[in-house]
């Protein structure tokens, strides 16, 4: 993960406390939409392997048997 330049969280710092919360805000809200993203590639990537008969996968009866229920 990159590091913060020292000079721009010097003057996040020096922000109101309101500023500082909208811009964590927003970070947070642009962070949440590319896990999002990342994650329906996931499951696009996983449905196109089932659908290709080439995804490792365990019958459900199996699968709860393991899981001890």
């Amino acid at each position: 993960m990159a590091r913060l330049d020292p000079a721009l969280a010097e003057e996040i710092r020096r922000l109101p406390i309101s500023r500082r919360l909208e811009l964590t805000q927003a970070l947070l809200h642009r962070a949440g939409l590319e896990v999002e993203r990342q994650w329906l590639r996931v499951a696009e990537d996983r449905l196109a392997d089932c659908r290709a008969g080439t995804a490792d996968a365990l019958p459900l009866a199996e699968m709860l048997k393991r899981l001890g229920r």
